[in-house]
């Protein structure tokens, strides 16, 4: 297992922010990730993604989130895209 630690804004509390388990899942938040990435957050937004490229047009699609069916034949057949 490897985890990042930071201190709280303020004091000298040190607490895990990151952790890579052992199976290979990533938790940002939580220290028992059961997926790839799982972030939690008990206060506020969980993921912010932001475009600093200022030649894009107000028009212009700058991203895109593809949630792609599991090619497994498992459940996650739904396909939906968020742009």
């Amino acid at each position: 297992i490897m985890t990042f630690n930071t201190k709280v804004s303020g004091t000298d509390t040190v607490v895990e922010r990151m952790r890579i388990h052992t199976d290979g899942n990533v938790g940002i938040g939580t220290n028992a990730p059961l997926s790839d990435l799982q972030i939690s957050n008990a206060s506020g937004a969980t993921l912010t993604l932001e475009s600093t490229d200022t030649t894009i047009g107000a028009d212009e699609l700058i991203g895109a989130i593809d949630f792609l069916p599991n090619d497994a034949s498992e459940d996650g057949d739904e396909v939906s895209a968020l742009e």
